[in-house]
């Protein structure tokens, strides 16, 4: 579960969405703007976030959960000693009958598990196809719609499960872009620096402590800026 703080989330190669209909939509992250248009970010999140929000009921799921749990484990157990009495009043072998009793018991588990269990996974299973059908159909608009070369961002939603209350919705980011070496940040090679590192020293070949005395450069010796040193 997360906190209704958390919003977006970023990690190798993907962002992840926090979203809910008690909350409203979060805005396009950075990394995305250029690939994603704001209008289809205003239509696409709140219909993944309606849709997740149809096979999302927590009240009920959660209610239902405790009553399958108990019922699948109290049931066979409960019914265990009067099934073993009914039996034994046939005339079958003692082992036979404690046979015949646990396949029982083992057959009224399995009827739990498919009456209490098997609504809600059956139901969880058809919103994730719907979810993934509705994801499909973004996905071809966007490959019709760009360029052979062009990023297209691929989404991924995951319904919230019984105990949380937040839709994942996970988008793809396109790769950073590789600093060169015209970038500002870049680090120069070597031969670049101890270049620049001569011409400095040709063209001033005082030592650094007698910079801060204002003495001119050599390049500037006889002309104007010497003039005006003076």
């Amino acid at each position: 579960m997360f906190s209704s703080q958390v919003v977006a989330e970023r990690q190798d190669g993907q962002v992840v969405l926090y979203i809910s209909k008690k909350y409203p939509s979060p805005p396009i992250p950075c990394e995305l703007q250029g690939h994603i248009t704001l209008d289809d970010w205003a239509i696409r999140v709140p219909a993944l976030t309606s849709m997740a929000a149809r096979y999302h009921k927590p009240v009920f799921e959660r209610i239902w959960l405790c009553f399958a749990i108990v019922t699948t484990l109290i049931l066979p157990l409960a019914l265990y000693r009067p099934v073993l009495m009914s039996i034994y009043k046939t005339g079958e072998a003692q082992t036979t009958k404690n046979a015949i009793a646990r396949i029982i018991s083992l057959l009224i588990f399995l009827a739990s598990l498919l009456v209490f269990w098997a609504p809600v996974l059956i139901w969880k299973m058809i919103g994730n196809r719907r979810v993934c059908a509705l994801l499909a159909s973004y996905s071809k608009l966007d490959a019709a719609r760009s360029s052979a070369n062009r990023f297209i961002p691929k989404w991924k939603l995951s319904i919230p499960g019984v105990f949380s209350t937040h839709t994942v919705l996970t988008i793809t980011i396109p790769p950073a872009a590789p600093i060169t070496s015209f970038h500002p940040d870049a680090y120069l090679p070597a031969y670049i620096s101890k270049a620049e590192e001569a011409q400095e020293a040709y063209f001033y070949p005082y030592p650094a402590a007698s910079r801060e005395a204002g003495l001119p450069r050599m390049s500037v010796i006889g002309g104007y800026g010497a003039q005006d040193k003076v």
